[in-house]
């Protein structure tokens, strides 16, 4: 690859996996015959939805972060919520209110006991954010960002005193 100076910089490869909701099951066929045939090294893994996770997987170490305390859950949204999120789309509605929770939930339980030979790094935030989901405040917002900054160096100091490989580190 050759940039605006004319230097030759190393090449990157990548794997991009598109979501799709179910159909998102063709693409982890498609990343298992990757797998099956030794295709695994890429310099960037990119997924959207559906992909993201089959992406995750594929990938075998999974770094993940979490803005909520480890005791958070997420609780069953009321169908109002998605009524009005979904007013023409009332089966997703139906859907998204009754098991967003049970899903999110039980991925935060996956992350405690990760299957064999998948290593999960999950960073979250040690003390109290200065934020909420809707501050515009910018001193606020910069507070954020420079707490996420300095906790996540002291959580690799952390994780990088914890066993590797298979067990979760969080």
């Amino acid at each position: 690859m050759v940039g605006n100076s004319g230097s030759v910089a190393r090449r990157k490869t990548a794997l991009i996996v598109e979501g799709g909701a179910m159909r998102g099951a063709w693409a982890a066929g498609v990343l298992a015959y990757l797998e099956e045939h030794g295709r695994r090294q890429y310099d960037l893994v990119y997924g959207a939805s559906s992909g993201a996770c089959s992406a995750a997987y594929f990938v075998a170490d999974i770094t993940v972060i979490l803005t909520h305390n480890p005791a958070f859950r997420f609780n069953p949204i009321p169908h109002w919520v998605g009524k009005l999120a979904y007013p023409e789309f009332p089966e997703v509605a139906r859907v998204w209110t009754a098991r967003q929770n049970v899903n999110y939930n039980a991925a935060l339980e996956l992350m405690k006991q990760p299957p064999k030979g998948i290593r999960i790094r999950v960073f979250r935030p040690l003390r109290a954010l200065p934020v909420g989901s809707f501050t515009v405040e910018p001193k606020l917002i910069a507070a954020a960002l420079a707490l996420g900054h300095d906790e996540a160096l002291q959580e690799m100091e952390m994780m990088d005193a914890k066993p590797p490989e298979g067990e979760a580190l969080n």
